[in-house]
């Protein structure tokens, strides 16, 4: 898998570490992220490399790829909303079902979030987080 970290973060920018394992997706969206101005920190693709990086980097934002080689995503966000619950999760999946929310909710996601040639709807859960963390 290739994984790459990205230039350190602008002050006012969201911070976001992307977890996604198939490698032209995740190059997409980094691409899509950082033109909407966001500063991705991080874009890996394993459970354990997004468990380091998010660890590591501690961005606003983490989007978690559900179908990961080693690992559920909804798995990474039981173990990511225990040790770094100033992150906020949210769980991207070409795979949504009722008892698939369910679980991510459960496990620490604020919001799921299918994956969609746009992707209109990620960047719009994104900036929600933001507005959200603001007083």
């Amino acid at each position: 898998m290739t994984s790459f970290s990205i230039a350190e973060p602008s002050a006012a920018a969201v911070t976001v570490c992307l977890v996604e394992d198939h490698a032209q997706v995740r190059r997409q969206l980094c691409d899509l992220l950082t033109g909407a101005g966001m500063d991705v920190v991080a874009a890996v693709g394993t459970f354990r490399e997004g468990k380091v990086a998010i660890t590591d980097h501690l961005p606003d934002v983490a989007v978690i790829d559900n179908r990961l080689p080693d690992g559920s995503g909804i798995d990474l966000c039981r173990t990511l909303s225990h040790s770094t619950p100033q992150v906020t999760l949210l769980l991207h999946t070409g795979t949504l079902t009722s008892q698939v929310a369910l679980e991510a909710l459960q496990a620490g996601a604020v919001a799921v979030i299918p994956k969609s040639i746009r992707s209109d709807s990620l960047l719009e859960a994104i900036r929600n987080t933001r507005h959200d963390a603001q007083p």
